[in-house]
């Protein structure tokens, strides 16, 4: 193959995967704060920055872990039901709307407290923050984005915790998160339209890496009935780094890069809530954040052929915005049950016009509930709870032209349903 061919080829699979890979975040939801306890699900997160009654505390906030008495134990399994389906306007490849593109996933967690003594604790969460994929099929309309996409990931966090004095308590952890991504994309053969040539394929196959975020966590006892709750999150880097290959495309050349890499950077994030007790059995609670997603527009792609020679490099701007989150939470406790409801708002990082079909990420509501037993102070003490979320993910409107070939469209049904168990345990 010639050497202007082969570049040319390079140069465009290099301009489909920048416009492609992005759907890693859209799986993985842009910070979710479902992690499968009863206040992160069953409240829609409202209550998860003055969590200082659960387990789930040593990820959501280690400050709360003072807040345990007893050695307690909290595993949960999420089963996540994503409904999300495009209708497209515009769409000059043709091919269909992708039908159902959501994945199912059923996500664990495990949370584990330990006091040390009367004013520090030891905290150890694993939770599966990624999960799930898409997959709307080789004959969608946005096929140039993307066809498939497996995505899968876990969260290790040890998290520390120290009461200064009777109403101060402090937190500190670092979440160590293993992800794996397995992507394909369809090449478009034919940018001239000239003549029936069939697509070719695009496939990233494992591509890796671990990520480390620290953790800080703060929380003030006001008055006898309201805490106030901070959380910090830092930014971390993500190098994913795997496998590149082609399915039915000529024939390249052996220097035809076999390898990928894709970075980018999560960004810090800043919550703070307020918990008001209205009684000995019920409570309400705020929390708002702001998350620096402008952070994460510049993304880095590399392929290279392994030989150790100079990588094809590429940046992409994704004019990306920073995000802000506003929730609300009521819990009340009876005799034989409690049951909590909750509801939160997530602004959009993108404007309409710099959307593109591989991140399709918008506004988002929740709305949540749980019901179970009534969690009793004590050791000893076994309890239980179903908890449900809808998340509406917002319309996703549309008007990407990628590989020379314009779609147009939006979600006219988006909604991810989250149905979570769990049992806690205080020894």
């Amino acid at each position: 193959m010639r050497t202007g061919n082969l570049r040319s080829a390079i140069c465009g699979i290099l301009a489909v995967v920048l416009g492609a890979w992005g759907s890693l975040a859209t799986a993985g939801g842009l910070y979710l704060t479902e992690v499968g306890s009863p206040i992160s699900v069953g409240m829609a997160g409202a209550g998860n920055v003055t969590n200082n009654f659960g387990a789930d505390s040593a990820w959501t906030n280690p400050a709360g872990m003072t807040g345990l008495a007893h050695d307690t134990m909290e595993t949960g399994l999420t089963f996540l039901f994503p409904k999300v389906e495009f209708e497209s306007t515009v769409a000059e490849a043709g091919g269909d709307d992708g039908g159902q593109q959501g994945t199912f996933a059923a996500i664990p967690s495990i949370f584990y407290v330990k006091p040390l003594s009367e004013k520090s604790a030891f905290g150890f969460s694993l939770v599966a923050p990624l999960g799930g994929g898409v997959d709307p099929g080789e004959d969608w309309v946005g096929r140039y984005a993307v066809t498939e996409l497996a995505l899968e990931g876990v969260g290790i966090t040890p998290s520390y915790a120290y009461q200064v004095n009777d109403r101060l308590s402090l937190g500190i952890g670092a979440s160590f998160t293993y992800t794996i991504m397995d992507m394909d994309i369809a090449f478009n053969r034919n940018p001239t339209g000239t003549g029936p040539v069939p697509d070719g394929l695009v496939r990233f196959e494992e591509l890796d890496d671990w990520g480390v975020q620290g953790i800080l966590g703060l929380q003030y006892q006001m008055s006898d009935s309201t805490l106030f709750g901070v959380v910090y999150r830092s930014e971390f880097d993500a190098d994913l780094d795997g496998d590149l290959r082609t399915q039915g495309m000529p024939i390249l050349g052996p220097m035809f890069p076999s390898q990928a890499k894709i970075s980018w950077t999560f960004p810090q994030l800043f919550e703070v809530g307020i918990q008001h007790k209205l009684s000995d059995r019920s409570a309400i609670f705020v929390n708002a954040d702001w998350e620096e997603w402008s952070a994460f527009s510049e993304n880095l792609f590399q392929l290279s052929d392994g030989s150790g020679g100079d990588p094809l490099l590429a940046v992409l701007n994704r004019a990306f915005d920073d995000t802000w989150h506003l929730g609300f939470g009521y819990s009340s406790r009876h005799e034989d049950f409690a049951w909590t409801v909750g509801i939160g708002y997530d602004s959009s990082p993108v404007d309409d016009a710099d959307r593109t079909l591989d991140l399709m990420v918008d506004e988002q509501w929740r709305l949540g509930a749980f019901v179970g037993s009534p969690q009793e102070y004590k050791s000893g003490v076994l309890d239980w709870g179903v908890s449900v979320e809808f998340m509406f993910v917002g319309d996703n409107k549309v008007d990407q032209t990628i590989q020379r070939v314009r779609t147009v469209g939006e979600f006219d049904t988006g909604v991810l349903i989250f149905l979570a168990g769990t049992v806690r345990y205080r020894f």
